[in-house]
């Protein structure tokens, strides 16, 4: 299953690593498989690694900072995201994952500011509007998550997640 095409994944870049040591995607990419199969130390000591070669490889920045966000390090995850805007303030990415950790940790005013700032970017963008939704069930603000679910299906109708969130809100309104 996934376990297996991550495994074979971290074999390929682990073989790509050992003939092009100084390719920071390959790091970052590797990293992230290592992260997605909760080898979250494996996944640490690679993104570390992209960012010794790329100090200014954001996208690094952004994996590191939900690596520590599953270990529970906050202080590291938060100066991670902090890092990735100071190389680009107004990266779509980080202030939509940024908002995931955010709400993952029920702080909701600042998830709501992070996935603002993600929309100003990209305004159709399924990847935050699901997620602001998912905000919005939890704050039981069923409505404005039936909006975004709604959108979210218009623009993207092969986004699966939308249609069972949606149903989800609707469920809940009674």
């Amino acid at each position: 299953g996934q376990l297996d095409l991550h495994a074979k994944s971290i074999a390929d870049y682990s073989e790509f690593l050992k003939l092009t040591p100084s390719d920071f995607g390959a790091w970052s990419n590797r990293g992230w498989q290592h992260h997605l199969i909760g080898s979250e130390e494996q996944a640490l000591n690679d993104l570390t690694e992209a960012l010794r070669l790329n100090p200014k490889f954001l996208g690094a920045y952004t994996s590191r900072a939900q690596v520590y966000a599953a270990k529970q390090q906050h202080d590291q995850a938060q100066a991670d995201f902090a890092l990735a805007l100071e190389i680009d303030p107004k990266n779509f990415w980080t202030f939509a994952h940024r908002g995931n950790y955010w709400r993952d940790r029920s702080e909701f005013d600042k998830a709501h500011a992070d996935y603002a700032e993600a929309l100003k970017v990209d305004e159709k963008s399924a990847f935050a509007l699901d997620n602001r939704g998912v905000l919005f069930l939890q704050q039981k603000e069923y409505e404005k998550a039936i909006t975004d679910f709604t959108t979210v299906i218009a623009v993207a109708p092969n986004f699966a997640a939308a249609y069972y969130n949606r149903g989800l809100a609707k469920s809940y309104l009674g």
